[in-house]
């Protein structure tokens, strides 16, 4: 994403007045060309800075428990102070963090020749297709107005920063985590002592829910069903069936799909108590059902052999982050920010 205009280029704002619920917000964007700041001689746009604000946005409304509450109240959460700062400032800081180490891996994607292939492109296009159809119901007029209301910038802009996300941290930190050697002994060392150090374990497992989205319990025939499901889920990985497949066809985690079910677990983590004693009683190899009071977890403790390729590119992922937080750090990639078009973004 280098500009080889070496003209200051002028940010043209438009106010758009959306109406929600008879409720009419104000939100300022700014036009495709201007920038938030510059970097190793490189543009840092502004729809790519509100890329990454609008989730830490999220993130810390939905930590703080505001997101569903009314404006004044989230209002109020932004303007708090702590530690001598509004919270505001500080999630916009965090979000010029974020944008700086994308931009971070992109030149260095782009300095080692990278490109997006064929599939990676067919990728991009399936997944803009798909938020036309689930942001306008197959009418891209629809989607362009709810995507820059939902996520602060253009369907254009969204499909150039995703793909540069993909070559970035697809492409780029594969390529370098790929160079990252170490040996399965070095590997199962490190896991052992992180995992005793952490009091942590790691588990395969499958959800399947038994309340609804009211959080009341499944009527008894849908009950009977999710039991009956849960004792086949268990029979089939007791008789040695893939368990990432078994993850990808029944459970009811949506987000576990993405990683094969796989979990790190700590004694403190927010889980019910039952899962939490079978899940630090078990032995590697065990594999149980587990009941609670939203669910059955059917749960495997794997053996190293069985997480050692997951966890050498946790570990090589791992040092590629820790060489970003170096770069991050070099005055070569030191941003000037702009501030009056910083100043111009709001939270509330």
């Amino acid at each position: 994403m280098k500009s080889n205009t070496k003209t200051v280029i002028i940010a043209v704002f438009l106010v758009l007045a959306l109406v929600i619920g008879g409720t009419i917000i104000y939100q300022v964007y700014e036009s495709s060309n201007s920038y938030i700041a510059t970097m190793a001689g490189e543009k840092i746009t502004t729809a790519e800075y509100k890329f990454f604000l609008r989730i830490i946005k999220n993130d810390y409304e939905t930590k703080a428990g505001v997101d569903y509450q009314p404006d004044d109240v989230k209002k109020s959460f932004w303007k708090k102070v702590q530690n001598g700062e509004a919270t505001e400032v500080t999630a916009k800081n965090d979000a010029l963090k974020e944008v700086q180490k994308f931009k971070i891996m992109l030149m260095k994607a782009q300095e080692n020749n990278l490109t997006l292939d064929s599939a990676d492109l067919q990728k991009s296009k399936e997944t803009m297709d798909n938020i036309v159809q689930s942001e306008g119901d197959g009418d891209k007029a629809l989607a362009e107005k709810n995507v820059k209301k939902k996520y602060w910038i253009s369907l254009s802009e969204y499909e150039s920063i995703y793909k540069n996300y993909m070559l970035a941290f697809g492409k780029y930190a594969s390529v370098e985590a790929d160079n990252i050697r170490i040996t399965d002994s070095e590997l199962q060392k490190k896991y052992a002592e992180a995992m005793n150090k952490e009091g942590k374990v790691t588990v395969w497992e499958v959800f399947l829910e038994t309340i609804d989205s009211a959080g009341k319990p499944l009527p008894n025939d849908k009950l009977q069903e999710k039991t009956n499901l849960a004792k086949e889920v268990l029979s089939k990985a007791r008789s040695g069936a893939d368990f990432g497949s078994l993850v990808t066809q029944y459970t009811d985690d949506k987000g576990a799909k993405q990683n094969g079910g796989e979990f790190t677990v700590s004694k403190n983590e927010k889980m019910p108590k039952e899962y939490l004693e079978w899940v630090f009683d078990a032995k590697e190899g065990d594999i149980g059902l587990v009941t609670t009071t939203s669910g059955y977890y059917v749960i495997k403790r794997p053996k190293f052999d069985e997480l050692k390729d997951s966890l050498k590119r946790t570990y090589q992922l791992d040092e590629v982050n820790k060489k970003l937080e170096g770069w991050v750090k070099d005055d070569q990639y030191k941003m000037n920010v702009n501030k009056r078009v910083l100043n111009n973004i709001k939270l509330y």
